[in-house]
């Protein structure tokens, strides 16, 4: 019996090279989107969507994540209740943060697992625009 079950294992195939990447950076980026940035994860509806990419919604925006090693994304922008706090999660979970010093005060930069700049923004309040429309 102990033979049998050794037999059996031998021929499972093995989970090649390239799924194992894939499945790393969908961890990757659903740790990164939706637990650090706080993004809902959606999945497409759509046959032609890319089965390499996906997508999140955050900050009023939807984002496509490519984790390819040939994608160049041009860097993101989110306004954000509090760039600062959101930093500070990226920082304590590993990630890069940098201050720009020619940034407007309170913008801040995370890298994704990806390379991809992400220039947090401080949201105004809707005190803060009226008080701008009216000045």
């Amino acid at each position: 019996m102990y033979r049998d079950r050794l037999m059996t294992a031998k021929l499972r195939p093995a989970r090649s090279e390239a799924s194992a990447r894939a499945s790393s950076d969908l961890v990757a980026a659903q740790s990164f989107y939706r637990d650090v940035l706080g993004g809902r994860q959606l999945w497409p509806t759509e046959r032609e969507a890319r089965p390499e990419s996906v997508r999140f919604f955050i900050a009023g925006r939807l984002i496509e994540v490519c984790p390819a090693p040939d994608n160049t994304a041009e860097t993101l922008e989110l306004c954000v209740e509090s760039p600062a706090s959101i930093a500070e999660r990226c920082w304590d979970s590993g990630y890069t943060v940098q201050l720009p010093v020619d940034a407007p005060p309170g913008e801040i930069v995370v890298i994704d697992p990806f390379g991809r700049p992400i220039t947090l923004i401080p949201r105004l309040s809707e005190y803060a625009l009226g008080a701008e429309a009216a000045g």
